[in-house]
């Protein structure tokens, strides 16, 4: 199924991040290692540098191209150096009706919006919730889904939960809308009696700050049907330091006093994982800037 891959921190050659590890996101595309899903439904990501016209706003690049064909893509690459990313490819599963279009690749991001957001996972059964769901969408998000994806909805409401104004929006604001949207999709499940586990695997950035979640719907539950693949497509690792490069014959992130850099993906992009930790079920990770790089917090996902 899909994979992604966050990055904020220290500014570094765009094609060390995604294409040029041995296990990076390019050839998870097509040669997944926890997987045997292939990902050929499209490339996205959203990318930041203290060096483009405007910083503050990401530079958005979509194709439904497998990105190692994609030759704008690789030029890209190579020319420029970024300090935050998401970068996502879209799964494609044997069987079922995949919509293929730009509307439905990630990382997805509506007008004046604090944070891009990618997923990797799935809500099972997202067509007989999502018009449950519109209640908790504000109407000036709604007129921005063009998409079929469970993962819009899920940006936009997340965007609705948010009780701060926009002058005000923060990191800790986003994580408080980010689990109440997770928390009102549980009780909707739970009141078509959906079990069925759902994974659920979100990326957000600004730039400035990351926040990413491994969580499950009843996975683990007596009663839920779980499927095999969810026990490896959903994994999420992530390695801190001060720089991600290649160093001393391999990628791999060179340690610091400080954490100057965040790299989060949804399998180690280096065949060598002894580097990266793997972040539990059920948590969220969150960074964000403090005097001499960013402070990092593990928290638990609690929902009632």
């Amino acid at each position: 199924m899909c994979r992604a891959v966050a990055y904020l921190g220290e500014e570094v050659i765009l094609s060390q991040l995604i294409s040029d590890p041995d296990n990076s996101l390019f050839k998870q595309s097509f040669s997944p290692e926890l997987t045997k899903t292939l990902n050929l439904a499209g490339f996205g990501m959203g990318v930041w540098s203290n060096k483009f016209n405007h910083p503050q706003e990401s530079m958005i690049y979509r194709t439904l191209e497998l990105p190692v064909y994609d030759q704008n893509l690789i030029g890209i690459t190579k020319q420029i150096n970024i300090s935050a990313i998401i970068a996502h490819i879209r799964g494609t599963p044997l069987f079922g009706n995949l919509e293929l279009n730009y509307q439905n690749l990630h990382p997805f991001f509506f007008p004046n919006a604090p944070f891009i957001l990618a997923h990797n996972g799935l809500l099972e059964k997202f067509e007989v919730i999502k018009y449950d769901l519109v209640r908790y969408v504000r109407p000036e998000y709604s007129t921005y889904i063009r998409g079929t994806t469970d993962t819009e909805w899920i940006y936009a409401m997340i965007l609705s939960q948010i009780r701060a104004s926009r002058e005000e929006w923060s990191i800790h604001h986003i994580t408080e809308a980010l689990c109440e949207t997770i928390e009102i999709i549980g009780k909707v499940r739970q009141r078509h009696g959906i079990q069925t586990s759902s994974p659920l695997n979100l990326f957000l950035t600004n730039g400035e700050w990351i926040i990413a979640t491994r969580f499950y719907y009843d996975f683990g539950c007596y009663e839920s049907k779980v499927r095999s693949t969810d026990l490896t497509f959903t994994s999420l690792w992530y390695t801190l330091g001060e720089r991600f490069g290649f160093y001393d014959g391999e990628y791999k992130m060179i340690g610091h006093e400080k954490t100057k850099s965040i790299l989060i993906a949804s399998e180690p992009l280096t065949l060598e994982s002894s580097h990266w930790v793997e972040l539990p079920e059920y948590s969220l990770m969150k960074a964000y800037k403090e005097e001499g790089g960013y402070k990092v917090e593990l928290e638990n996902i609690e929902i009632k």
